[in-house]
């Protein structure tokens, strides 16, 4: 009979955890996930294994903006581990990433249940707690950000410690088997997130609110206690001090982000902090609404938000203290919200004050003891059932609302951006996604409305792409300049600013900007291939190539590198090695009209020079380089806006197949994109009316009439008669009249 109620209880509770979490599948990957897992190419490899258990490979750049390799900014080997699983398992499939990541939810939630009903023995209070916690949409971050899963799996291996505890502590603390697999589980819950340090402290709450030296000891319960577990405080020491070792000495690395002094102000500041955050976080529990990646935080600092704080976990103690005797596992789990907020309420400096993925392992500390409360106070079995019932339907329902905010990374921002204007995060990744969608001028308001709030180098950087998307070239490069001198250690603002000068023909100036950027990061194939492209320029082929080679290392599908690669070849006359790579080309672009017609003129040029076609040279194998110590490591950023950096030689861009090129982007929405080939049209032919209508088009799709406007006078100017320039200049005016 008992079988068949835990069947039942794991049934409803896997039942309740599919309704709420399905919809999650059909969600992209968001936020940190592009860089961690999508655009990660050593995840996918388990010959790359190996990485985990070497300082400076597991912390090398990974050549995508200024993400680590395995997209850590600490070292958390259990949770990169499971990035290679996943790959083993499903790929690269966002809908399969989203799927294991709810069976890590569901396998956290059957072994909370089993721990509660360890701990109180009452199946319906162990079992609403957790059903309530499965369904909690406070949980949606953790569950959909696949790259914040070290919460789930920090929570997973902290219960089963705590789990084979209980058993060890029934045996009489015979069973020192069960006390190893606890610290073997400690130290899981540990390498997946520091959080999982606090292991330590919920053993020894366990310790004092389950256990009660006998009477006739004649000591002092708190002396007796310490005696009586010293074995267990000694190990979990030894266990702590060996973590520590790990991952603050071996595993360490040089942080970039400077933390304020340790002052007397810092520390009230601090305790300011985790008082309002108890109470804030508190909120979010049990009233879950506008849910969102990141928060205003000015709450956090405020005196007067004291005035409550202080008597809500006054109350909290209050109710600790007394329950300890009659009701020990409320004490218990009210002292387990306590102690999992230590590391995540502001005691610590952390980039992110407040996220709703630091209350994954906390949550649990308060809706048990609700749920106890409401149970309680209401005597009626039937009003229970039906109060119980209501909360389950309204945090179901709320969940599935919530997941669709995670759908895209546009939903995600745009959701956020109407509940956190104030907040830094909230504006820089928000102008990220409107640049991506071809709103560069909303973006550029976003990006100064972010560095208003907080003037950090990276939104310098994406403001400079975004002014280099419009054209406007002087903006851009005093944007680069800004962010270089905020963080000398960019790599990506120098490689921008690089291909800036070397569009004015300042080779010199922008390998000297290369040169730092690669020096900075040597895994970021753009740079190399710049670098090719200024020394093709200035004629020094033998290095070009040399470069452009390390790009294809670097990223062996990189088409702008292979086909400066050709272009580097066929100005030294090795037309073998040129065709190669431009046959490559179309073998992965059929289509590419540029790539097509040099090779058309190639073949012709190398049929009229008679010079055979067979034994055709192949490329260097590609393979990935030995790895270097990443010079600057960082913790997780905000996205950066890339865009293709690639330097052309100008003897291979014809007019027409320019413009041609630029008409397909401009087919396929991707205005931008468009503009840069219309911008090197232009540079062919400065009396091209039609490539000045052409880019006149585009500022209208990106809806910069200003901009439009003065390509279309251009346009006329070069042509008085040329077709629909005169009627879409008066239109352009007109909107620009109403504007104002």
């Amino acid at each position: 009979m008992m079988r068949y109620a835990k069947l039942i209880t794991f049934s409803l509770l896997s039942l309740s955890i599919l309704l709420g979490w399905a919809n999650t599948l059909d969600n992209a990957y968001v936020y940190d996930d592009v860089s961690v897992i999508e655009k990660s190419r050593h995840i996918r490899d388990l010959r790359n294994i190996p990485d985990l258990l070497s300082r400076d490979k597991y912390f090398a750049r990974s050549g995508i903006a200024k993400y680590r390799r395995y997209g850590e900014g600490s070292y958390r080997p259990i949770v990169t581990l499971s990035y290679f699983l996943d790959c083993q398992l499903i790929g690269i499939s966002p809908a399969g990433s989203h799927a294991i990541n709810v069976v890590y939810h569901g396998l956290y939630v059957a072994l909370l249940y089993h721990l509660l009903m360890l701990l109180c023995g009452r199946g319906s209070l162990a079992f609403l707690s957790a059903l309530f916690f499965a369904v909690h949409p406070i949980n949606s971050e953790a569950i959909n950000a696949i790259a914040f899963r070290e919460d789930i799996l920090c929570g997973i291996f902290i219960c089963l410690s705590l789990i084979s505890y209980h058993h060890f502590f029934k045996s009489g603390r015979k069973d020192v088997r069960r006390l190893g697999f606890t610290l073997f589980y400690f130290l899981l819950a540990c390498f997946s997130k520091e959080n999982g340090a606090i292991g330590g402290l919920l053993i020894f709450a366990y310790n004092f609110f389950f256990y009660t030296p006998p009477a006739s000891s004649g000591e002092k319960p708190f002396i007796a206690h310490l005696k009586r577990f010293r074995a267990v405080y000694i190990s979990f020491g030894v266990a702590t001090i060996l973590y520590a070792v790990i991952r603050f000495k071996i595993f360490d690395y040089s942080e970039t982000i400077t933390t304020p002094a340790f002052t007397f102000q810092e520390i009230a500041t601090r305790f300011t902090r985790f008082i309002n955050a108890i109470l804030y976080y508190s909120r979010l529990i049990a009233v879950p609404d506008h849910l969102r990646p990141a928060y205003d935080t000015h709450f956090l600092h405020s005196p007067v938000t004291l005035l409550v704080s202080i008597p809500f976990t006054a109350l909290i103690i209050t109710l600790i203290v007394k329950n300890k005797t009659a009701h020990p596992t409320i004490s218990f789990m009210l002292t387990w919200f306590l102690i999992a907020l230590l590391p995540v309420s502001g005691l610590i400096f952390l980039q992110h004050p407040i996220a709703e993925r630091y209350l994954y392992f906390p949550c649990i500390g308060i809706l048990f003891p609700i749920v106890y409360f409401i149970q309680r106070t209401l005597n009626e079995k039937w009003i229970r059932a039906l109060y119980f019932f209501c909360i389950m339907t309204l945090l179901l329902f709320r969940s599935i609302a919530q997941n669709t905010v995670w759908n895209t990374e546009f939903s995600l921002w745009d959701y956020a951006v109407k509940y956190s204007q104030n907040n830094y995060n909230t504006c820089a990744n928000y102008a990220v996604v409107l640049s991506e969608a071809g709103r560069i001028q909303e973006a550029i308001l976003y990006y100064k409305k972010a560095l208003a709030i907080d003037n950090r180098a990276q939104s310098h950087y994406n403001l400079g792409n975004a002014y280099n998307q419009l054209g406007l070239k002087s903006k851009a490069e005093e944007e680069f300049r800004t962010s270089i001198k905020l963080d000398p250690n960019y790599s990506e603002a120098h490689n921008n600013l690089a291909k800036l000068l070397a569009e004015k023909g300042k080779y010199h100036e922008a390998i000297n900007c290369l040169e730092k950027a690669i020096g900075l990061n040597p895994y970021n194939p753009q740079a190399f291939n710049n670098l090719g492209g200024c020394l093709n320029n200035l004629k020094q082929y033998d290095k070009g190539i040399k470069a452009l080679l390390r790009a294809i290392e670097l990223n062996p599908d990189y088409i702008n590198a292979y086909f400066n690669l050709a272009s580097a070849y066929y100005m030294t006359k090795d037309y073998l090695n040129a065709e190669h790579a431009l046959r490559w080309i179309i073998s992965k672009e059929p289509d590419n009209k540029r790539a097509l017609s040099f090779l058309q003129s190639l073949l012709d040029e190398r049929k009229n020079a008679g010079i055979p076609k067979n034994n055709v040279q192949t490329l260097p194998e590609t393979s990935i380089p030995p790895e270097q110590q990443s010079p600057n490591p960082t913790k997780k950023t905000v996205p950066v806006v890339e865009f293709d950096s690639s330097i052309v030689p100008r003897s291979l861009s014809p007019l027409e197949e320019l413009l041609s090129s630029g008409d397909e982007l401009m087919e396929s929405g991707k205005y931008a994109e468009a503009l840069k080939f219309y911008r090197k049209a232009v540079k062919a032919d400065a009396q091209s009316a039609k490539a000045f209508f052409k880019i006149s088009e585009c500022y209208i799709k990106l809806e910069s009439l200003e901009l439009a406007h003065q390509m279309l006078t251009k346009t006329l100017s070069l042509d008085p008669d040329y077709p629909n320039a005169g009627d879409q200049l008066l239109a352009v005016e007109k909107q620009l009249r109403k504007d104002k």
